[in-house]
């Protein structure tokens, strides 16, 4: 399950990081 988590917060990151608030 720790690669799962590790997945959404790598996602979850690069997803504020690119899109920001905005997206």
């Amino acid at each position: 399950m720790a690669t799962y988590t590790a997945a959404q917060y790598l996602l979850a990151m690069g997803a504020l990081r690119c899109g920001g608030s905005g997206s």
